[in-house]
Formats: C-alpha cells, sequence, structure tokens
C-alpha cells in the first residue's frame, strides 16, 4: 500500500524575506528508527548505529533530528563510513537529488556523541519500491 510524507518547511528572516513550502510525498514505503547515544566515557565518545534495510528502491527522503543540538563539542554521524556530518540541526533531506548528498545508496547511520549525557537520534526515510 503506497505511503505518503506530508512537509511543510517555513523559513522566516527577521525584517526579511519569508518562505513556506509546503507538499505531500508518494512514496511506497517509509522506515522510522530511534537510537540512544550513550554520553561519552572520558575520551571515548558514546557510539549507536541505525541501518536502514537494504533492499528497498530509490530513498527520496530522509529526516535526522536529535533530542538536542547545542553540545559542544557537536554530536557527528557518517554514512556507509564516509565523511563525519555534524549533527547541529535537524537533517532533512527531501527528493532523490538531495538525498544523494550522502553519497551512497546504503544508509548505514553511525552517530558519534562526544558529550557528557545521552542523546537521542530519531531517522525517518521514505523509498520507493524496487
Amino acid at each position: 500500500m503506497p505511503e505518503s510524507i506530508q512537509w511543510t518547511l517555513s523559513v522566516a528572516v527577521a525584517g526579511g524575506p519569508r518562505k513556506t513550502e509546503s507538499q505531500t510525498l508518494p512514496v511506497d514505503v517509509y522506515l522510522k528508527g530511534q537510537v540512544q547515544i550513550a554520553a561519552a566515557s572520558g575520551a571515548t565518545p558514546g557510539q549507536a548505529n541505525f541501518a536502514a534495510p537494504s533492499g528497498g528502491g530509490t530513498v527520496r527522503f530522509v529526516l535526522i533530528s536529535a533530542s538536542r543540538y547545542d553540545a559542544t563539542p557537536p554530536l557527528t554521524y557518517t554514512v556507509d563510513g564516509g565523511s563525519a556530518i555534524t549533527l547541529d540541526g535537524p537533517h532533512l533531506l527531501i527528493g532523490a537529488g538531495a538525498v544523494a548528498l550522502l553519497g551512497t545508496a546504503n544508509l548505514d547511520f553511525a552517530f558519534s556523541n562526544p558529550t557528557a549525557q545521552p542523546v537521542t537520534v530519531e531517522v525517518l526515510i521514505g523509498r520507493d519500491a524496487a
């Protein structure tokens, strides 16, 4: 059964431009996951992984959000062992072109928490059938 992800994005600059976009994105399946990343132990960051099941079609939507973003040093994640990406705010990729910025068709996330407090990260993925 087809699913849909409805999203709305609203951006406003004080005394400047405003932009609102809204769309319903049809997808064949969505995947949702949540990981708890332990606090760092000394100089060793807490680690957690989230792997989207393989065998799906084109990924068209990725949302990564965390329970906090004010960490210093910040949370990071890698995708399939690539370069570290700083998670200093929600990451929203809409459309296959945007998702391609992750550089891989597999979505195996490795999260790292260098802070003294645990953090919860949620991942939402929408994709087409294989």
